[in-house]
């Protein structure tokens, strides 16, 4: 069993819509379900959100032609329109794959928001790595911008 490789990365991203909308669209099921989760690559098997402090998320999804993986997190701080801080893992039936914590914060820019995202994680055995995370977290973003109908 090889060491827990570790990163960190941090995405800056400045949205037309206000920060109560963005905090909205990771508030709102529906909205959340549309752009975390709903992808033309995936199938999304199962999915759940309860969007408080102590509160669950947790998604099953299959890509084409790779094993089932799951998405399970905990809502440890959430501040309206201004910050959500998420503790998360993810991995398969073999087992986690990976531990993040990410941090987002919102703060007002103009008539839009400014976003920070800033994860931590730790990589364990088949772990995609910070690079491949940070990659995807940025598919994620712009997906939620076309939420936000900004795409």
């Amino acid at each position: 069993m090889s060491s827990p490789q570790h990163g960190a990365f941090t995405i800056d991203r400045r949205f037309r819509a206000s920060p109560a909308r963005v905090f909205d669209a990771f508030r709102d099921p529906a909205k959340r379900r549309r752009w975390f989760v709903n992808s033309a690559a995936s199938e999304t098997l199962e999915f759940v959100t309860e969007f408080r402090v102590g509160g669950r998320d947790f998604f099953r999804f299959r890509f084409a032609g790779m094993p089932e993986m799951f998405n399970e997190g905990f809502y440890l701080e959430i501040v309206p329109d201004a910050r959500i801080v998420l503790a998360y893992a993810m991995g398969t039936d073999a087992g986690r794959f990976s531990a993040s914590l990410i941090t987002i914060t919102l703060a007002p820019h103009g008539d839009g928001a400014q976003m920070t995202a800033t994860e931590q994680a730790a990589f364990f055995e088949g772990g995609d790595g910070i690079v491949m995370r940070e990659q995807g977290w940025r598919v994620l973003l712009d997906a939620l911008a076309t939420e936000l109908g900004e795409g």
